[in-house]
């Protein structure tokens, strides 16, 4: 299943991300990096994580990003 999690580089939804990879999901995940600026995550790398750094308030490009999930 492809997943789209908003906010997945922060705290708490980097533990979601993660199990949802570990799980043989698809993540999609966005992020503004507004609460701690760029973090790096164990799980960037992963072929099945996609992130897009923008801001959940462009509603357009979150019906596109959404749009498959």
């Amino acid at each position: 299943m492809k997943i789209l999690v908003t906010g997945s580089a922060g705290f708490i939804c980097g533990y979601l991300v993660e199990e949802l990879l570990q799980c043989g999901h698809t993540v999609v995940g966005i992020d503004n990096y507004s609460k701690y600026g760029q973090v790096k995550k164990s799980y960037d790398a992963n072929p099945n994580y996609e992130f897009h750094q923008v801001d959940a308030k462009d509603v357009t490009l979150m019906k596109e990003l959404a749009s498959d999930c």
